[in-house]
């Protein structure tokens, strides 16, 4: 089903709605809060809503993420479920706008389903398969850039009046 502007806006909207009730009525590092701001970050990541924080810039979901991973992390331990469920949810929001930020989520999602699970585990498996086609996909993007940026360079050396004549 096709997603309208619209809907996603309100979407946006009510995901943001419940983390503001979260931070008035629940402690900094409750669990339910850190659900929230996951639902909020997915939400935001349709919108490709850029914000700062800090100095840095980057999508706003990025930043949601961050904060949700962090009282994850603190709630139920850096190993867990949880955890490896939020780091799946935030390499898909990265990946079709930044496959190369994907790398890293993806590639800490599969440390942590391999000490939960045995390394033949399909779940393992699993993450271990999308973290190689990102990579492989980053892999091709940089690769076009760097043949991009190779052909620019000698288009510029072949008119610079400084080198020898051929």
């Amino acid at each position: 089903m096709a997603t309208g502007g619209g809907d996603v806006a309100h979407a946006a909207q009510a995901a943001a709605d419940v983390v503001r009730w979260c931070r008035e009525h629940l402690s900094p590092d409750d669990p339910e809060l850190a659900q929230a701001l996951v639902r909020q970050a997915v939400a935001a990541s349709a919108s490709g809503e850029m914000a700062e924080f800090s100095g840095r810039v980057a999508y706003r979901f990025v930043f949601l993420f961050e904060e949700a991973l962090a009282i994850q992390r603190t709630a139920f331990g850096p190993r867990s479920e949880v955890v490896a469920i939020t780091l799946g949810l935030y390499a898909d929001c990265l990946r079709p706008s930044d496959p190369l930020a994907a790398i890293a989520p993806l590639q800490e999602r599969l440390t942590v389903l391999w000490n939960l699970r045995r390394p033949l585990d399909a779940d393992v498996g699993e993450a271990a398969c999308i973290l190689a086609q990102v990579q492989a996909q980053a892999s091709m993007l940089l690769s076009k850039e760097a043949a991009r940026q190779y052909q620019a360079h000698v288009f510029v050396a072949r008119r610079s009046p400084f080198l020898p004549a051929r």
